[in-house]
């Protein structure tokens, strides 16, 4: 476990510091057909802060490690199966470089330039000289013995007695990650409906069925981030996007909103399951003890779902 903090309670990303980047937005490749060309399909594509680093310190180092930072990036691993037809739909790479998105730690500096931490958002599978991305793991760098390859529901009579969650010191960049996912999410949208566009038009049905599918998904996401945005505008929010994690139980999760007056909020725009609204009041128990949790839906929008109304508020 790393012993040097940096912005407690985040620790700095090292050679050794077993830094895991599981690309959360679809890695999409192309795999061989039927139909031909190929068929974008989303494919896993997993970096790691010790396989090939390159921009790390040369002369500054944590627990002896060579420490990443501003420009630094790092190797990753993916699905060979789609090299023959062009790897990334984006970057053209299987294996490509794993590399920061935002700037590091504002106030810490090695060797002249920002350090990155653990938890910092990452692009995934980069083309050879290191942009466009094909992927992204917005969730941000975790050590390895704490990934799960997507949101565990875990235990909810867990107690969570060692639940791990981000620091109120980071909700600047939380914020920034979260507008940041906005216009990804957004602007790769647009991408795959142009891209779809150009498919149909060449007859490539299948292909441009897949694009359009993907499309509509990041369109989804780009929506409800811009939502859960506006919400923490809307009430003058403390935190949003504080990830939790209980390695107990395997609970992982993310509370949308903290409002100013101290409420939780669980920010949706399409039908919320109660189990995730469940998961939410699970960690916030611990968190943020005896805060109530709401559910917020735009304005207008039906749901159903048996969670009490007088926890239903519209934005």
């Amino acid at each position: 476990m790393p012993t040097v903090a940096v912005n407690s309670p985040k620790t700095p990303a090292h050679k050794g510091s077993n830094g895991v980047a599981a690309a959360t937005v679809p890695n999409v490749c192309k795999m061989p057909g039927p139909p031909a060309p190929f068929v974008p399909t989303p494919l896993p594509n997993i970096g790691r802060s010790g396989e090939d680093p390159k921009g790390y310190t040369t002369r500054v180092t944590v627990e002896g490690q060579p420490v990443a930072i501003s420009g630094a990036s790092f190797g990753s691993q993916g699905d060979v199966a789609s090299k023959g037809t062009g790897g990334g739909l984006i970057s053209s790479n299987t294996h490509g470089p794993t590399k920061f998105v935002g700037p590091g730690s504002m106030d810490v500096k090695f060797e002249g330039k920002n350090v990155h931490l653990l938890g910092d958002p990452m692009l995934n599978n980069c083309g050879p000289s290191g942009s466009p991305a094909n992927a992204a793991t917005m969730m941000g760098l975790v050590q390895g013995i704490l990934v799960v390859p997507k949101q565990g529901d875990g235990d909810l009579n867990c107690p969570h007695p060692n639940l791990q969650y981000d620091d109120v010191a980071t909700d600047s960049t939380r914020r920034q990650e979260l507008d940041q996912k906005i216009q990804s999410k957004g602007a790769s949208s647009e991408r795959h409906f142009a891209d779809a566009i150009v498919a149909e038009g060449a007859g490539n049905t299948a292909v441009a069925d897949k694009l359009l599918e993907v499309a509509l998904e990041h369109e989804r996401q780009s929506k409800a981030d811009a939502f859960e945005k506006f919400v923490g505008n809307d009430t003058h929010a403390k935190e949003v996007s504080k990830k939790f994690h209980c390695p107990d139980c395997l609970m992982d999760g993310e509370i949308d909103v903290v409002t100013g007056s101290g409420v939780v909020k669980e920010c949706k725009t399409g039908k919320p399951k109660l189990k995730q609204l469940e998961k939410i009041a699970s960690a916030s128990a611990v968190i943020f003890p005896g805060a109530p949790v709401h559910l917020a839906i735009p304005k207008g929008m039906k749901i159903g779902t048996p969670w009490p109304q007088s926890q239903i508020q519209e934005h």
